[in-house]
C-alpha cells in the first residue's frame, strides 16, 4: 500500500505522516505556538492531508490541533500535560487591532498595513495618553512624556515580533506589517455580535480582554533587542 492515500485524500496512517520531510519541523512549530494559514501552502495543505492522523495523535499530548473556519491551524493545549503561555495584554491589544483593519475591505485588498497605521488607531482607540502605557506598562512616566512617539514605536515592534513568532503576521523589509488570517482568533470575543468590527472596536477601547493561551515559544524566555533598555533611566 501507498504511504499516501489517494482514496482519502491524505495518508494511509500516522507512521507515514511521521516520515513525512515537513512533519519534524512542523512539528516543533506547532508546538512552539506557531500559526499556519495558507500563506505557507506545503504546510498548510500538509497538515490538511494529515489532520485525521494528527489530531489523535496531539490529543494525547493534552492538545487539540485545530482547523480554523478562517483558514488556519494551531495547537490547543487542553488541561495541564503541556506548558501554556497566555498573551500579554499588550499582545492581546495590538493583536485585536489588527482584526479590526483585517475586517476592512480597504486592507483586505492591500493585504498589509504600516507600524504608524496601527498606532494611529490605537489612539482612536485609547486616546494619546493611554497608548505607551498600554503598550509598555512598565515605562516610567517621566520618560514617557519626554520620548512618548519614540517608546510607543518602539514598544509596538518588540510586540509586532512576538506575534510574528506565531503567525499572527509577518513583518515585511519596511514598515509594512502583512496581515494573517489567525489573525481572526482575536476577534473571537465578539463573535455572535451583530457587527463584528463594531463590536470588537468596542472591546480594545474598553480594555476588555480575554488573552489568548497559546504553545510557549522557544524564545518566550529572551528579551526583544527592543526591550533591552527597559530598565535604563531616560535622559
Amino acid at each position: 500500500m501507498s504511504d499516501f492515500d489517494e482514496l482519502g485524500g491524505g495518508f494511509a496512517d500516522l507512521a507515514a505522516v511521521i516520515a513525512d520531510g515537513l512533519f519534524p519541523r512542523l512539528d516543533q512549530a506547532l508546538r512552539s505556538g506557531l500559526h499556519v494559514d495558507r500563506r505557507a501552502p506545503a504546510d498548510y495543505h500538509f497538515l490538511v492531508d494529515a489532520q485525521k492522523w494528527l489530531e489523535p495523535h496531539y490529543q494525547r499530548y493534552g492538545a487539540d490541533l485545530v482547523h480554523a473556519p478562517d483558514g488556519f491551524f494551531y495547537l490547543r493545549p487542553v488541561g495541564d500535560r503541556l506548558p501554556v503561555r497566555r498573551l500579554t495584554p499588550a499582545e492581546m491589544l495590538v493583536g485585536q487591532t489588527l482584526a479590526l483593519f483585517a475586517l476592512e475591505p480597504a486592507t483586505l485588498e492591500a493585504g498589509h498595513v504600516t507600524r504608524t497605521q496601527i498606532l494611529e488607531r490605537l489612539r482612536d482607540l485609547l486616546g494619546t495618553d493611554r497608548v505607551l502605557q498600554a503598550l509598555k506598562p512598565k515605562t516610567r512616566a517621566r520618560r514617557a512624556r519626554h520620548r512618548a512617539e519614540a517608546e510607543a514605536r518602539h514598544a509596538l515592534l518588540a510586540t509586532l515580533r512576538r506575534l510574528a513568532r506565531l503567525g499572527f503576521v509577518e513583518l515585511l523589509d519596511d514598515d509594512r506589517v502583512a496581515l494573517r488570517d489567525a489573525l481572526m482568533r482575536f476577534a473571537e470575543p465578539a463573535r455572535g455580535t451583530e457587527d463584528l468590527a463594531t463590536a470588537l472596536g468596542r472591546l480594545v477601547a474598553g480594555g476588555e480582554i480575554e488573552r489568548l493561551e497559546v504553545e510557549p515559544d522557544e524564545d518566550d524566555d529572551e528579551p526583544d533587542e527592543d526591550d533591552a533598555d527597559d530598565d535604563e533611566e531616560g535622559p
